[in-house]
């Protein structure tokens, strides 16, 4: 079974959350003698999940016989299976990867597929395979962090919960920010609190990167379900501010909603339509307020825009917004 020294080295590497739940011995589950031989076999929620992980008893790391071993588990017990090593080749680590075996090698290695987490350590320094560039999950956090919608100072947990997203997706993108230098982990009691840096160093850093997510622009005569979608571009900044409307609403919609709808829609020119549809690669009702998107992605798409009358709009959206207040110095540079 995991011994604090496991427990520490996960809990550290993923800032997730442990709990074993239940101890499986030979009479418990119906798995061939020598199975129990070489592991000791557990169900352990890692965070909101539940695995089963098998921790071997002595020096055994081989992908045939492991992947074996997980058609006749798989038998009784439908849950990810997480083997647990003291110490494994390379060579071997490289087979077990690619085979999609999970793993967990003390102080060396974590390899979850069903997390998408691939992380390399040693016990001197965290060495992880981290992308350079932040994804959209990571991106989704930073925007929410800026415009208050999470806080700093709070648990992983809690920012998953205040977004409604599974807490690995959320662990795994804090990972990023994590390795990006974007955020800390404090510990408080037996928590673990993300910190992040200073919202201007983050603006400053980030900006290029968190663009307005639109894929495309499409211009529709169609009646549609405005079900799917939110208030977005100069519709959304005129609702905010005192910026005059435009003729033709502006809509934003998640790119795989709009897929289901494209057949239906006639697409036509800008002079003859009533509607422009923005197609978002992240879903622009998260982070959404009140049926319009996030206030920063409206400054994000228009910081740029030469037109006075937005730049007056973007300003009197930043002065409302207490928490967007860290942007005035860019407003007025």
């Amino acid at each position: 079974l995991m011994n604090k020294k496991i427990i520490t080295y996960i809990s550290t590497t993923t800032t997730w959350q442990i709990k074993k739940l239940k101890t499986y011995t030979k009479d418990s589950i119906a798995l061939p003698i020598h199975i129990f031989n070489k592991f000791d076999i557990a169900k352990y929620r890692l965070e909101e999940l539940e695995v089963l992980t098998l921790q071997a008893k002595g020096e055994f790391c081989d992908s045939k016989l492991l992947l074996s071993y997980m058609k006749l588990i798989n038998k009784e017990v439908d849950l990810p299976i997480v083997f647990i090593f003291e110490d494994c080749k390379s060579v071997m680590i490289q087979k077990m990867i690619k085979n999609k075996i999970n793993f967990i090698i003390i102080d060396k290695y974590l390899y979850l597929s069903f997390a998408l987490m691939n992380i390399e350590t040693t016990k001197i320094k965290a060495k992880t395979s981290i992308a350079s560039k932040l994804d959209n999950v990571s991106k989704l956090l930073l925007v929410a962090y800026l415009s208050g919608q999470i806080k700093s100072m709070t648990t992983g947990a809690e920012i998953a919960k205040a977004l409604d997203k599974q807490a690995i997706v959320i662990s795994k993108a804090l990972h990023v920010l994590e390795g990006l230098e974007y955020i800390s982990f404090k510990k408080s009691g037996r928590q673990k609190l993300v910190s992040f840096i200073d919202k201007l160093q983050i603006w400053q850093r980030a900006k290029y990167e968190l663009y307005t997510p639109i894929k495309k622009r499409v211009f529709t005569d169609s009646k549609i379900d405005k079900k799917l979608f939110v208030n977005s571009g100069i519709t959304a900044l005129s609702k905010l501010t005192n910026l005059a409307k435009e003729p033709i609403e502006t809509l934003a919609i998640y790119k795989r909603e709009f897929n289901s709808i494209e057949d239906k829609l006639h697409l036509t020119d800008k002079e003859e339509a009533h509607l422009k549809i923005e197609v978002w690669d992240i879903d622009p009702k998260l982070l959404s307020v009140d049926g319009k998107v996030n206030p920063l992605y409206l400054i994000i798409n228009f910081i740029h825009e030469e037109d006075e009358r937005v730049n007056i709009a973007l300003e009197e959206l930043v002065t409302k917004h207490e928490e967007l207040s860290f942007l005035k110095e860019e407003m007025h540079a």
